[in-house]
């Protein structure tokens, strides 16, 4: 089962992560440091896992990279100059904070009809368990 997430919990870092990025961001959703624009995305969070799905329409695989580090998702790629002026072109990057209970080992991701869907599974960090004690 899937729902919409809300800015509460462990998100609640996501959605303050976007406001100060909202800041240093153009018009557009361009980056002005680093003149990278960020896609549209939703974030919604099922039972196993957190995910996110991109729109990168026209952008092959190829020209994407997923990356973790620490507990920030990093989604970078790069769009070739078309004709059609309507859409993005050029460096893209979009970033989130993970929550704690993530697994980054276990982050999949999969390109389908220009929507980059990628899924973060819960990890079991909040799960109690006992550690076995060992004489010398």
């Amino acid at each position: 089962m899937s729902r919409s997430l809300r800015p509460v919990g462990p998100w609640r870092e996501f959605d303050e992560l976007h406001a100060r990025l909202d800041q240093v961001l153009g018009p557009w959703g361009q980056n002005v440091r680093t003149g990278a624009w960020r896609p549209l995305a939703d974030v919604t969070e099922a039972d196993d896992a957190y995910v996110v799905e991109l729109e990168v329409p026209g952008v092959k695989a190829d020209d994407i990279t997923v990356e973790t580090t620490g507990r920030v998702l990093v989604v970078a790629g790069q769009t070739e100059e078309t004709e059609r002026r309507n859409r993005r072109t050029g460096r893209f990057e979009y970033r989130a904070s993970l929550p704690a209970n993530t697994d980054p080992d276990g982050i999949t991701a999969e390109l389908a009809d220009g929507i980059l869907q990628v899924r973060v599974p819960k990890g079991d960090r909040d799960k109690a368990r006992r550690v076995e004690i060992t004489s010398k």
